[in-house]
Protein backbone atom coordinates (compact mmCIF):
# COMPACT_ATOMS: atom_id res chain seq x y z
CA UNK A 1 0.00 0.00 0.00
CA UNK A 2 1.61 3.36 -0.80
CA UNK A 3 2.28 6.08 1.05
CA UNK A 4 -0.33 8.19 -0.07
CA UNK A 5 -3.21 5.88 0.27
CA UNK A 6 -2.19 5.42 3.77
CA UNK A 7 -2.35 9.00 4.70
CA UNK A 8 -6.17 8.91 3.55
CA UNK A 9 -6.69 6.88 6.35
CA UNK A 10 -8.91 8.89 8.84
CA UNK A 11 -6.80 9.41 11.77
CA UNK A 12 -9.03 7.19 14.79
CA UNK A 13 -8.08 4.20 12.28
CA UNK A 14 -5.10 3.75 14.64
CA UNK A 15 -3.51 0.86 15.76
CA UNK A 16 -3.57 1.45 19.63
CA UNK A 17 -7.04 2.62 19.27
CA UNK A 18 -8.43 -0.44 17.26
CA UNK A 19 -6.81 -2.66 19.89
CA UNK A 20 -8.70 -0.95 22.34
CA UNK A 21 -12.17 -1.26 20.45
CA UNK A 22 -11.33 -4.93 20.14
CA UNK A 23 -10.27 -5.42 23.65
CA UNK A 24 -13.66 -4.36 24.34
CA UNK A 25 -15.40 -6.07 21.62
CA UNK A 26 -13.91 -8.75 22.49
CA UNK A 27 -14.83 -9.32 26.04
CA UNK A 28 -18.54 -8.18 25.38
CA UNK A 29 -19.56 -11.02 22.60
CA UNK A 30 -17.02 -13.30 25.21
CA UNK A 31 -19.54 -12.17 28.29
CA UNK A 32 -22.84 -13.14 25.67
CA UNK A 33 -21.87 -16.71 25.28
CA UNK A 34 -19.25 -17.29 28.82
CA UNK A 35 -21.63 -15.07 31.38
CA UNK A 36 -20.22 -16.62 34.41
CA UNK A 37 -16.25 -16.32 33.06
CA UNK A 38 -14.19 -13.24 34.41
CA UNK A 39 -13.28 -10.73 31.65
CA UNK A 40 -9.50 -10.59 30.69
CA UNK A 41 -7.59 -7.95 31.46
CA UNK A 42 -7.30 -6.09 28.41
CA UNK A 43 -3.08 -5.24 28.88
CA UNK A 44 -3.31 -9.33 28.41
CA UNK A 45 -5.16 -9.81 24.88
CA UNK A 46 -2.35 -7.80 22.76
CA UNK A 47 0.29 -10.86 24.08
CA UNK A 48 -1.77 -13.61 23.45
CA UNK A 49 -3.46 -15.89 21.25
CA UNK A 50 -6.89 -14.85 21.58
CA UNK A 51 -9.05 -18.51 21.71
CA UNK A 52 -6.22 -19.69 23.71
CA UNK A 53 -6.64 -16.61 26.41
CA UNK A 54 -10.28 -16.25 26.28
CA UNK A 55 -10.71 -20.20 26.56
CA UNK A 56 -13.35 -20.53 23.60
CA UNK A 57 -13.75 -23.23 21.55
CA UNK A 58 -14.02 -23.06 17.85
CA UNK A 59 -17.41 -22.28 17.02
CA UNK A 60 -17.42 -19.45 20.01
CA UNK A 61 -14.02 -17.80 18.32
CA UNK A 62 -16.07 -18.83 14.89
CA UNK A 63 -19.07 -16.29 16.42
CA UNK A 64 -16.39 -13.89 17.63
CA UNK A 65 -14.32 -13.69 14.52
CA UNK A 66 -17.82 -13.56 12.40
CA UNK A 67 -18.76 -10.24 15.27
CA UNK A 68 -15.75 -8.46 14.47
CA UNK A 69 -15.54 -8.84 10.61
CA UNK A 70 -19.27 -7.61 10.16
CA UNK A 71 -18.84 -4.68 12.15
CA UNK A 72 -15.68 -3.12 9.97
CA UNK A 73 -16.36 -4.56 6.69
CA UNK A 74 -13.22 -7.52 6.65
CA UNK A 75 -15.71 -10.30 4.25
CA UNK A 76 -16.45 -7.79 1.79
CA UNK A 77 -12.42 -7.57 1.27
CA UNK A 78 -11.80 -10.74 1.57
CA UNK A 79 -9.75 -10.12 4.80
CA UNK A 80 -11.76 -12.75 7.56
CA UNK A 81 -9.50 -15.59 7.14
CA UNK A 82 -7.11 -13.29 8.32
CA UNK A 83 -9.27 -13.54 12.02
CA UNK A 84 -8.30 -17.25 12.37
CA UNK A 85 -5.21 -17.35 10.65
CA UNK A 86 -4.09 -14.84 13.23
CA UNK A 87 -5.47 -14.76 16.44
CA UNK A 88 -3.18 -11.90 18.03
CA UNK A 89 -5.01 -9.06 18.82
CA UNK A 90 -2.29 -6.83 17.28
CA UNK A 91 -3.40 -9.05 14.23
CA UNK A 92 -6.64 -8.27 14.40
CA UNK A 93 -6.35 -4.42 14.46
CA UNK A 94 -3.77 -4.45 11.48
CA UNK A 95 -6.83 -6.45 9.45
CA UNK A 96 -9.41 -4.02 10.60
CA UNK A 97 -7.31 -0.94 9.50
CA UNK A 98 -6.73 -2.53 6.38
CA UNK A 99 -10.61 -2.77 5.35
CA UNK A 100 -10.83 0.57 6.48
CA UNK A 101 -8.16 1.47 4.34
CA UNK A 102 -9.92 -0.12 0.91
CA UNK A 103 -13.73 1.14 2.50
CA UNK A 104 -14.54 3.44 5.08
CA UNK A 105 -17.95 3.94 3.84
CA UNK A 106 -19.95 2.75 7.18
CA UNK A 107 -19.58 1.00 9.94
CA UNK A 108 -22.09 -1.69 12.14
CA UNK A 109 -22.98 -1.21 15.52
CA UNK A 110 -25.26 -3.80 17.91
CA UNK A 111 -27.85 -2.91 19.81
CA UNK A 112 -30.43 -5.94 21.97
CA UNK A 113 -33.87 -5.94 20.96
CA UNK A 114 -37.01 -7.07 23.11
CA UNK A 115 -35.99 -10.80 22.37
CA UNK A 116 -32.36 -10.14 23.45
CA UNK A 117 -31.29 -10.84 19.94
CA UNK A 118 -28.51 -7.85 18.60
CA UNK A 119 -29.75 -5.62 16.16
CA UNK A 120 -27.63 -4.39 13.62
CA UNK A 121 -27.33 -0.84 13.40
CA UNK A 122 -25.13 0.45 9.90
CA UNK A 123 -24.16 4.30 9.82
CA UNK A 124 -22.50 6.34 7.31
CA UNK A 125 -18.81 7.43 8.54
CA UNK A 126 -19.66 10.74 7.01
CA UNK A 127 -22.45 10.75 9.55
CA UNK A 128 -20.16 10.19 12.59
CA UNK A 129 -17.84 12.14 11.32
CA UNK A 130 -20.04 15.32 10.97
CA UNK A 131 -21.18 14.51 14.36
CA UNK A 132 -17.23 14.56 15.85
CA UNK A 133 -16.99 17.62 14.73
CA UNK A 134 -19.81 19.29 16.53
CA UNK A 135 -18.75 17.58 19.49
CA UNK A 136 -14.92 18.82 18.86
CA UNK A 137 -16.69 22.25 18.26
CA UNK A 138 -17.77 21.87 21.79
CA UNK A 139 -15.31 20.69 23.60
CA UNK A 140 -11.86 21.82 21.41
CA UNK A 141 -9.13 22.86 24.01
CA UNK A 142 -8.99 19.32 26.19
CA UNK A 143 -5.88 17.82 27.25
CA UNK A 144 -6.67 14.31 27.27
CA UNK A 145 -9.69 12.06 27.51
CA UNK A 146 -10.28 9.81 30.77
CA UNK A 147 -12.30 6.72 29.16
CA UNK A 148 -14.85 5.01 31.55
CA UNK A 149 -16.81 3.50 29.02
CA UNK A 150 -16.03 0.70 26.32
CA UNK A 151 -15.42 2.30 22.78
CA UNK A 152 -17.32 -0.68 20.83
CA UNK A 153 -20.88 0.39 21.94
CA UNK A 154 -21.36 4.04 19.12
CA UNK A 155 -21.25 6.67 22.48
CA UNK A 156 -17.56 5.11 23.55
CA UNK A 157 -16.45 4.41 20.04
CA UNK A 158 -17.84 8.24 18.98
CA UNK A 159 -16.11 10.18 22.34
CA UNK A 160 -13.26 7.20 23.46
CA UNK A 161 -12.17 6.59 20.13
CA UNK A 162 -12.73 9.76 17.39
CA UNK A 163 -12.89 12.35 19.56
CA UNK A 164 -9.57 12.08 21.11
CA UNK A 165 -7.97 10.78 17.75
CA UNK A 166 -9.82 14.34 15.93
CA UNK A 167 -8.64 16.56 18.71
CA UNK A 168 -5.26 14.70 18.70
CA UNK A 169 -5.47 14.21 22.51
CA UNK A 170 -4.22 10.89 24.58
CA UNK A 171 -6.83 8.77 26.04
CA UNK A 172 -6.63 7.51 29.59
CA UNK A 173 -8.68 4.09 29.58
CA UNK A 174 -10.22 4.58 34.05
CA UNK A 175 -12.30 1.61 34.32
CA UNK A 176 -9.86 0.03 36.58
CA UNK A 177 -10.12 2.59 39.22
CA UNK A 178 -12.52 3.49 41.27
CA UNK A 179 -15.03 6.77 40.37
CA UNK A 180 -13.35 8.82 43.41
CA UNK A 181 -10.22 7.91 42.70
CA UNK A 182 -10.54 8.63 39.05
CA UNK A 183 -11.68 12.22 40.07
CA UNK A 184 -8.81 12.46 42.42
CA UNK A 185 -6.62 11.73 39.86
CA UNK A 186 -8.00 14.11 37.59
CA UNK A 187 -6.61 16.86 35.89
CA UNK A 188 -7.23 20.67 34.93
CA UNK A 189 -8.13 20.36 30.85
CA UNK A 190 -9.37 16.45 31.31
CA UNK A 191 -12.50 15.22 29.30
CA UNK A 192 -14.18 12.64 31.78
CA UNK A 193 -16.39 10.26 29.26
CA UNK A 194 -18.45 8.22 31.59
CA UNK A 195 -22.27 7.47 32.38
CA UNK A 196 -24.37 7.89 35.23
CA UNK A 197 -23.75 5.16 36.93
CA UNK A 198 -20.53 6.43 37.62
CA UNK A 199 -21.05 10.33 37.82
CA UNK A 200 -23.59 8.86 40.93
CA UNK A 201 -20.33 8.13 43.14
CA UNK A 202 -18.99 11.28 42.93
CA UNK A 203 -20.11 12.64 45.99
CA UNK A 204 -17.72 10.08 47.98
CA UNK A 205 -14.73 12.05 46.71
CA UNK A 206 -12.94 13.62 49.52
CA UNK A 207 -12.67 17.06 48.34
CA UNK A 208 -12.90 18.11 45.27
CA UNK A 209 -11.21 17.23 41.92
CA UNK A 210 -8.82 19.67 40.00
CA UNK A 211 -10.52 22.81 37.79
CA UNK A 212 -11.14 22.88 34.67
CA UNK A 213 -12.55 19.04 34.37
CA UNK A 214 -15.93 18.75 31.81
CA UNK A 215 -17.67 15.55 32.11
CA UNK A 216 -19.56 13.68 29.15
CA UNK A 217 -22.16 11.40 30.40
CA UNK A 218 -24.78 9.41 27.70
CA UNK A 219 -26.20 5.43 27.71
CA UNK A 220 -29.35 6.58 29.86
CA UNK A 221 -31.06 9.84 31.23
CA UNK A 222 -28.91 11.66 34.01
CA UNK A 223 -31.19 12.07 37.00
CA UNK A 224 -30.93 15.43 38.81
CA UNK A 225 -29.02 14.14 42.08
CA UNK A 226 -26.37 12.73 39.67
CA UNK A 227 -26.26 16.35 37.83
CA UNK A 228 -26.03 17.55 42.05
CA UNK A 229 -23.26 15.10 42.63
CA UNK A 230 -21.26 16.28 39.38
CA UNK A 231 -21.66 19.73 40.86
CA UNK A 232 -20.45 18.56 44.38
CA UNK A 233 -17.29 17.10 43.32
CA UNK A 234 -16.34 20.38 41.57
CA UNK A 235 -16.44 19.09 37.73
CA UNK A 236 -17.10 22.81 35.87
CA UNK A 237 -19.27 21.51 33.51
CA UNK A 238 -21.19 18.35 32.21
CA UNK A 239 -22.81 17.69 28.65
CA UNK A 240 -25.56 14.87 28.43
CA UNK A 241 -25.93 13.19 25.33
CA UNK A 242 -29.14 11.73 24.13
CA UNK A 243 -28.69 9.22 21.35
CA UNK A 244 -29.15 5.61 20.37
CA UNK A 245 -27.47 2.81 18.57
CA UNK A 246 -30.16 3.43 15.66
CA UNK A 247 -29.71 7.57 15.38
CA UNK A 248 -25.67 7.90 16.99
CA UNK A 249 -26.32 11.70 18.56
CA UNK A 250 -29.93 13.02 18.55
CA UNK A 251 -29.57 16.07 21.13
CA UNK A 252 -27.96 17.35 23.85
CA UNK A 253 -27.75 19.66 27.41
CA UNK A 254 -25.46 21.10 29.99
CA UNK A 255 -28.19 21.56 32.84
CA UNK A 256 -30.53 19.32 34.66
CA UNK A 257 -32.53 22.30 34.17
CA UNK A 258 -32.64 22.78 30.56
CA UNK A 259 -34.62 20.48 27.61
CA UNK A 260 -32.57 18.58 25.08
CA UNK A 261 -31.44 20.57 22.31
CA UNK A 262 -31.39 18.38 18.45
CA UNK A 263 -28.50 18.25 16.86
CA UNK A 264 -28.36 20.72 13.92
CA UNK A 265 -28.72 17.98 11.36
CA UNK A 266 -31.70 16.67 12.87
CA UNK A 267 -35.70 17.77 11.95
CA UNK A 268 -38.66 16.30 13.80
CA UNK A 269 -41.06 14.01 11.40
CA UNK A 270 -44.22 15.74 10.32
CA UNK A 271 -47.08 14.16 12.03
CA UNK A 272 -44.69 11.93 14.24
CA UNK A 273 -43.62 12.58 17.45
CA UNK A 274 -40.98 10.68 17.85
CA UNK A 275 -39.60 10.17 14.42
CA UNK A 276 -36.16 12.21 13.46
CA UNK A 277 -35.57 12.89 9.12
CA UNK A 278 -32.00 13.88 8.08
CA UNK A 279 -31.25 14.38 4.62
CA UNK A 280 -28.68 10.89 4.72
CA UNK A 281 -30.31 8.51 6.37
CA UNK A 282 -33.68 6.74 6.33
CA UNK A 283 -36.05 8.34 9.02
CA UNK A 284 -35.15 7.56 12.63
CA UNK A 285 -37.35 6.42 15.05
CA UNK A 286 -37.09 7.48 19.10
CA UNK A 287 -37.11 4.78 21.69
CA UNK A 288 -38.42 7.13 23.99
CA UNK A 289 -41.62 9.11 24.69
CA UNK A 290 -40.65 12.57 23.34
CA UNK A 291 -42.12 15.63 24.36
CA UNK A 292 -41.61 18.71 22.12
CA UNK A 293 -41.15 22.63 23.55
CA UNK A 294 -40.59 23.60 20.20
CA UNK A 295 -39.09 22.16 16.67
CA UNK A 296 -35.88 22.02 18.15
CA UNK A 297 -36.42 21.27 22.28
CA UNK A 298 -37.61 18.02 23.94
CA UNK A 299 -37.93 16.49 26.81
CA UNK A 300 -37.95 12.35 27.44
CA UNK A 301 -40.50 10.65 29.21
CA UNK A 302 -40.04 7.08 29.30
CA UNK A 303 -39.60 4.47 27.05
CA UNK A 304 -41.48 3.38 24.32
CA UNK A 305 -40.53 -0.43 24.05
CA UNK A 306 -41.23 -1.37 27.62
CA UNK A 307 -36.84 -1.66 28.07
CA UNK A 308 -35.61 -1.15 31.60
CA UNK A 309 -32.23 0.61 32.09
CA UNK A 310 -30.33 -1.35 34.37
CA UNK A 311 -26.24 -0.47 35.25
CA UNK A 312 -25.85 1.60 32.12
CA UNK A 313 -27.76 -1.60 29.96
CA UNK A 314 -31.09 -2.08 28.40
CA UNK A 315 -32.81 -4.92 29.70
CA UNK A 316 -36.42 -6.37 28.92
CA UNK A 317 -38.51 -7.65 31.95
CA UNK A 318 -40.73 -9.35 29.14
CA UNK A 319 -37.41 -11.26 27.37
CA UNK A 320 -36.53 -12.51 31.26
CA UNK A 321 -40.27 -13.48 31.80
CA UNK A 322 -39.45 -15.81 28.47
CA UNK A 323 -36.88 -17.35 29.92
CA UNK A 324 -38.01 -18.35 33.17
CA UNK A 325 -41.66 -19.62 31.53
CA UNK A 326 -38.71 -22.04 29.83
CA UNK A 327 -37.66 -23.92 32.48
CA UNK A 328 -39.57 -27.26 33.41
CA UNK A 329 -39.98 -26.51 37.08
CA UNK A 330 -42.15 -22.70 36.43
CA UNK A 331 -45.93 -22.49 35.32
CA UNK A 332 -46.20 -18.65 35.03
CA UNK A 333 -43.77 -15.54 36.08
CA UNK A 334 -44.13 -11.75 36.44
CA UNK A 335 -40.61 -9.81 36.32
CA UNK A 336 -40.43 -6.03 37.11
CA UNK A 337 -37.81 -3.29 38.08
CA UNK A 338 -37.31 -2.06 41.65
CA UNK A 339 -35.20 0.57 43.51
CA UNK A 340 -34.41 3.84 41.52
CA UNK A 341 -32.26 5.69 39.42
CA UNK A 342 -28.91 4.05 38.91
CA UNK A 343 -29.86 1.99 41.38
CA UNK A 344 -32.88 -0.30 39.10
CA UNK A 345 -32.69 -3.69 39.21
CA UNK A 346 -35.07 -6.86 38.16
CA UNK A 347 -37.44 -9.14 40.06
CA UNK A 348 -39.20 -11.80 39.92
CA UNK A 349 -42.26 -14.09 41.16
CA UNK A 350 -42.52 -17.61 39.98
CA UNK A 351 -45.35 -20.31 40.26
CA UNK A 352 -43.63 -23.28 40.15
CA UNK A 353 -45.48 -26.12 38.10
CA UNK A 354 -45.51 -28.40 41.47
CA UNK A 355 -47.73 -26.60 43.84
CA UNK A 356 -45.93 -28.82 46.69
CA UNK A 357 -42.75 -27.97 44.93
CA UNK A 358 -40.08 -26.93 48.06
CA UNK A 359 -39.34 -23.12 46.49
CA UNK A 360 -35.59 -23.42 48.54
CA UNK A 361 -34.85 -26.34 45.92
CA UNK A 362 -36.15 -24.93 43.17
CA UNK A 363 -34.60 -21.69 43.57
CA UNK A 364 -31.03 -23.81 43.77
CA UNK A 365 -32.33 -25.15 40.30
CA UNK A 366 -33.23 -21.86 39.08
CA UNK A 367 -30.39 -19.88 39.70
CA UNK A 368 -27.90 -21.68 37.61
CA UNK A 369 -30.52 -21.85 34.77
CA UNK A 370 -30.81 -17.80 34.52
CA UNK A 371 -27.25 -17.64 34.94
CA UNK A 372 -26.73 -19.45 31.61
CA UNK A 373 -29.05 -17.75 29.78
CA UNK A 374 -29.25 -14.37 30.75
CA UNK A 375 -26.69 -11.73 31.08
CA UNK A 376 -25.76 -10.29 34.33
CA UNK A 377 -27.66 -7.27 34.13
CA UNK A 378 -30.77 -9.00 33.30
CA UNK A 379 -30.60 -11.24 36.16
CA UNK A 380 -33.62 -10.71 38.49
CA UNK A 381 -31.68 -9.66 42.14
CA UNK A 382 -34.71 -11.09 43.99
CA UNK A 383 -37.14 -14.31 43.31
CA UNK A 384 -40.30 -14.58 45.05
CA UNK A 385 -42.20 -17.39 45.09
CA UNK A 386 -46.10 -18.64 45.18
CA UNK A 387 -49.29 -20.53 44.21
CA UNK A 388 -50.51 -17.57 41.76
CA UNK A 389 -49.03 -14.32 40.68
CA UNK A 390 -50.14 -11.37 42.71
CA UNK A 391 -53.24 -9.46 41.59
CA UNK A 392 -55.74 -7.10 43.16
CA UNK A 393 -58.99 -7.82 43.84
CA UNK A 394 -60.53 -7.06 40.56
CA UNK A 395 -57.98 -9.41 39.45
CA UNK A 396 -55.34 -7.04 38.07
CA UNK A 397 -51.31 -7.37 38.35
CA UNK A 398 -50.13 -5.77 41.62
CA UNK A 399 -46.64 -5.02 42.67
CA UNK A 400 -45.03 -7.08 44.92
Amino acid sequence: MSPMSQCLLAPWWRGDLIESLLADLIADERQRRLSDMPRPARSGLAAEDIDALLGLDSIDLLDIATAVSVRFGLHHHGLDPRLLAERRLGAWAEAVIEARRRDDADIAFFTSGSTGRPKRCVHPMAALTREVEHWAGLLDGRRRVLRAVPCHHIYGFLFGLMLPARLDLSVVDVRDGLPAGVLARAEPGDLLVAHPGFFALAADLDGRCAEDVIAVTSTGQCPDFVWAAVAEAGIARMLEVYGSSECAGIGSRWSAHEPFELLPWWVPQPGAAERLLRADAEPCAAADRWAWLDRRRFCVHGRLDGAVQVAGENVFPGRVRDVLLSHPGVADAAVRPFGAGIAVRLKAFVVPSDRGADHAALHQRLVPWLTERLRPAERPRRIDYGAALPRTPAGKPTDW
